[in-house]
């Protein structure tokens, strides 16, 4: 079973779910895990091109080269502006962001992996976090937004390493 998780980001201010922006000045995210072994993508995109007003998508588990074109297409249908994606590279595709290239400009893009961490043994597969540092054009704002893919058996762990990482930026980050 699929579920979503709907944040809107409002330049310091949370608006309440499923409002739409109100003004140029705020946006609106959404992050979803689309990789459950019962999902359609073909639903996952008529869910994603019926959520109109969504700037940014952080999704997680894209999988392959089909369904990035898919979702990102179906994230700009029904939008004014175009949209563009961002997949991560050592996971091949695990983590993508699809943003609207006519609100957002992305600054960077890096990993953020695992490698190195005592609990991360040498066999086991974790994939990276995703981060992209944006610019947001209306308001001139810069920001990190990262998306990740964390395992059952290591999130408490990987969850701190991200708040740690987080926590010592200057830039606003929405995770």
């Amino acid at each position: 079973m699929c579920t979503s998780i709907v944040l809107t980001f409002v330049c310091g201010i949370l608006a309440a779910p499923g409002e739409q922006p109100a003004s140029a000045n705020q946006f609106t995210v959404m992050s979803w895990n689309v990789d459950s072994a019962d999902v359609d993508p073909q639903l996952v995109a008529l869910r994603m091109a019926a959520a109109e007003g969504v700037g940014l998508w952080g999704l997680c588990s894209s999988r392959n080269d089909r369904r990035l074109e898919l979702l990102t297409q179906a994230a700009g249908e029904n939008e004014s502006n175009r949209f563009l994606a961002i997949r991560d590279v050592a996971a091949a595709g695990r983590c993508l962001v699809v943003y609207d290239a006519g609100c957002f400009e992305p600054l960077m893009r890096f990993d953020l992996g695992w490698e190195g961490e005592p609990w991360c043994k040498p066999r086991t597969v974790l994939p990276p976090a995703l981060i992209v540092r944006f610019r947001h054009h209306p308001t001139d704002l810069e920001f990190f937004f990262m998306v990740n893919c964390l395992d059952s058996t290591y999130a408490a762990q990987q969850v701190a390493r991200l708040h740690e990482w987080a926590a010592r930026q200057t830039l606003p980050v929405i995770a």
